[in-house]
Formats: structure tokens, sequence, C-alpha cells
């Protein structure tokens, strides 16, 4: 994801990693939403190449 650009992407999966790692499930569906609705924007982005 990095590789094209995407920092929002690329930020909410770190999160959802770090919150993993810690055992921090609280937060975590809502971090899960921002990332889907990042890699959605991703997808649009690239399919318009």
């Amino acid at each position: 994801m990095a590789n094209f650009g995407a920092r929002d992407a690329v930020a909410s999966a770190l999160r959802l990693e770090q919150m993993g790692r810690a055992r921090q499930l609280q937060g975590c569906a809502e971090e899960l939403r921002a990332l889907e609705e990042a890699l959605a924007a991703l997808r649009s982005e690239l399919e318009a190449l």
C-alpha cells in the first residue's frame, strides 16, 4: 500500500497491527472500518489508471 502513496490505509493497518499485538481490542472495529474505507478509495484510484 505504501508503494501507492496510500498513507491512510498504511496508517490504519499499522494501528490495527499494534492494537492486536498489544491485545487492545477496544476501538478495533472503528479502525477496521477506517482501513476498509481507505482501501476502497485506493482501489478506485487504481481502477482509474
